[in-house]
């Protein structure tokens, strides 16, 4: 090691008096040296070598604020919890408006054409109406039909009516739901 070279720098001593008010004094002179001395014993100083130390008294808090003076309070929607809150009810309010706006229709689409083969085709012609009481006989009204029951109730209605099973399907090619 060819030099040492040390520097401290000390903060003012805080005090408080007994009304509870904060006080700070700087270091005096022979308190310095004090701490010079223990320096210069704890790194070694060798003068012979050109070693330095200096110690400086300063306060550390000079730009502390009054504790009179509050904080400025930051506005509610820059806190970034109502920020986080805010987007997650921004994404909830566009899955609602994607499940209204384009789920019910398709499901609506896919359930009516159901009804309107089954239910207004029988009712409103005397003719179709005995296939649908003949498989409405194997079938009750509170048990859904089977597969190979509606295709056979859906070969008769072509049968007996082709012309209204044609306009059937074209109402079903024509909806825009």
């Amino acid at each position: 090691m060819k030099r040492l070279t040390v520097a401290v720098l000390l903060d003012n001593i805080h005090s408080v008096d007994k009304d509870g008010k904060s006080h700070d004094r700087p270091l005096t002179a022979p308190e310095l040296e004090h701490v010079t001395q223990l320096v210069k014993d704890a790194v070694g100083f060798d003068e012979s070598r050109g070693d330095s130390v200096n110690v400086v008294n300063s306060s550390f808090q000079a730009d502390a604020p009054a504790p009179e003076t509050q904080l400025e309070q930051v506005p509610m929607w820059e806190r970034p919890l109502f920020q986080n809150l805010l987007k997650l009810g921004a994404g909830l309010i566009v899955l609602l408006v994607l499940a209204l706006a384009v789920l019910r229709p398709m499901v609506r689409a896919l359930v009516a054409p159901a009804r309107a083969v089954l239910a207004p085709s029988s009712a409103d012609d005397p003719a179709l109406a005995a296939p649908a009481r003949q498989a409405g006989n194997a079938a009750t009204p509170a048990e859904p039909m089977q597969y190979e029951q509606q295709v056979t109730h859906a070969r008769t209605l072509v049968g007996q009516d082709p012309k209204r099973v044609a306009q059937v399907v074209r109402s079903w090619v024509g909806t825009d739901e």
